[in-house]
């Protein structure tokens, strides 16, 4: 199978750019806020969970013309908090799973008349974080800091972003850690208060796992047919003439992460922002003159996510949930409306946008 490889506009990195002063410039801003919170730290353990659901049926038996069809989708997002606080010392851990099926219409696929319509994954996200930070000094804003994260999948996903392997590929295109990416980081965290916190890793380990042989033996290719990378970053090499494909990729790097957390109207309304910028430091590729010319390898990768909660009680509330991810080395389906399933059938490298609304319900222990 042939992919294509496209380079971002240089409309769309000013775009990225500039929501990235955006967002530095409403940190700063909001950072000077007079209301902001004590600088003790309530003692030992704070847990909490969240469970947001979303659920839509809609079962059309014997339908009038043009009254619409089944459907069925169903998503949910999972938090677990659990966060210390002992002395000078603070761990943060955090896991968030985000899933989302659906299932159009009944009966079989126009262009598979032997297999039934199965489950398609609309959205599916696992990462676990866990920063620990020690204070330089009693009431110190500066802290050293270790932090360490998982980000990957969960179930696996065919041609079609299907449940079943409906075009018989033979082999999914993603699962759990096929990919999936470590990260461990080491260096000092600035807290301005309760609100702001600006993290620089000098040291910062990447490493992007394709545990299952076929998926990571998923190449793309230009337009003039060069083999250009693999689809999920994993890394390869040429030797006598011929291409492998390794089951990881690692990088070390510099990496910088911003979170900004407030909350406005006596409560009621919750804004979290977190932004993830990773540059890794060049190192030589070992491959011939004559590929590096096609195969360009990716330094660069950030992630934006943004959380706004609207309360309603203690323990129900409304959020949207709203992320950009990007990583250099790593191949996305593009959007497009003129296409039937609104997704083009060759890979190339992009911005991917992630949306959500959810009604939460909190638990707290």
């Amino acid at each position: 199978m042939n992919y294509k490889f496209s380079k971002i506009s240089n409309y769309k990195k000013s775009s990225i750019l500039m929501l990235i002063c955006f967002f530095l410039t409403s940190v700063l801003a909001t950072g000077q806020n007079t209301n902001r919170q004590k600088d003790l730290e309530k003692q030992g353990w704070k847990k909490s969970a969240n469970l947001g659901l979303d659920f839509l049926s809609n079962l059309a038996i014997n339908p009038q013309v043009g009254s619409g069809e089944n459907r069925l989708a169903f998503g949910s997002k999972i938090n677990f908090i659990a966060n210390l606080h002992a002395g000078r010392f603070t761990w943060h851990n955090s896991l968030n799973t985000t899933f989302s099926i659906q299932k159009n219409g009944s009966g079989y696929l126009p262009d598979h008349p032997d297999v039934k319509r199965p489950l398609q994954k609309t959205n599916d996200r696992f990462a676990i974080n866990s920063k620990a930070a020690h204070r330089t000094s009693y009431f110190s804003k500066y802290y050293y800091t270790g932090e360490f994260s998982i980000n990957s999948q969960v179930l696996k996903t065919y041609k079609g972003n299907y449940l079943k392997d409906v075009g018989n590929m033979g082999h999914p295109i993603s699962g759990f850690m096929a990919p999936g990416v470590i990260r461990f980081s080491l260096g000092i965290d600035y807290r301005h208060d309760k609100m702001v916190s600006i993290f620089f890793a000098p040291i910062s380990y990447k490493s992007t796992i394709v545990r299952n042989d076929s998926i990571a033996k998923m190449a793309a290719y230009d337009e003039n047919k060069n083999f250009v990378g693999t689809i999920h970053g994993n890394d390869f090499y040429y030797k006598n003439d011929s291409l492998f494909f390794k089951n990881k990729k690692t990088n070390m790097g510099a990496m910088l992460k911003i979170a900004y957390h407030n909350k406005f109207y006596y409560n009621r309304i919750e804004y979290h922002s977190k932004l993830r910028l990773f540059l890794a430091y060049k190192k030589k590729t070992g491959l011939p003159v004559h590929l590096e010319e096609n195969i360009k390898i990716g330094r660069f990768d950030f992630d934006w996510r943004n959380d706004i909660d609207v309360k309603f009680t203690k323990k129900l509330s409304i959020a949207f949930v709203a992320q950009l991810i990007f990583d250099n080395n790593v191949f996305v389906q593009k959007s497009s409306n003129d296409l039937p399933n609104g997704l083009e059938e060759e890979y190339s490298k992009a911005v991917s946008y992630f949306q959500q609304i959810l009604i939460r319900y909190k638990i707290k222990f």
